[in-house]
């Protein structure tokens, strides 16, 4: 790889995590933590599950992932269970106001994505959506 595609590389890298950062920070994500129940509700697929798969999915620690599921059952959006099978597991599901605050998430964000979809076409929609599995897929292996 050459220098110059290097830094390329790394120009773009950052100019994506700057979009990021924009699209994270606007008023409307920042008053309920939405992206981190759209990553909970992401694992849990509409279940019941323990913080340990929240863990492993973000690859956090286990204070951090308690304090993420904090964050979230500080605005209602999830729910504790313990099964009478183990009382020391907690399961975690999305409450139901935590779908109904999806719902809002998953409109706002949709007018987004449609927008910057109609903005590259569907030929680069489509390529971008390969390209960033590709770079997710790369990430894990490498495990940073």
């Amino acid at each position: 790889m050459s220098e110059q595609y290097q830094k390329d590389l790394m120009m773009a890298w950052e100019n994506l995590r700057r979009i990021i950062r924009v699209v994270q920070s606007d008023k409307k994500l920042q008053e309920t933590p939405y992206l981190l129940l759209m990553e909970f509700e992401n694992i849990a697929q509409g279940q019941a599950v323990p913080i340990s798969a929240l863990r492993k999915y973000l690859n956090v620690t286990p204070a951090a992932a308690t304090i993420m599921i904090r964050k979230l059952e500080k605005h209602g959006l999830v729910e504790r269970e313990t099964p009478l099978s183990d009382r020391r597991v907690s399961l975690i599901r999305t409450s139901e106001k935590g779908r109904k605050e999806l719902a809002v998430a998953y409109g706002y964000l949709s007018e987004f994505f449609i927008g910057l979809g109609n903005e590259l076409g569907e030929s680069n929609a489509k390529e971008l959506v390969r390209l960033l599995q590709l770079v997710s897929q790369y990430v894990q292996k490498a495990q940073f």
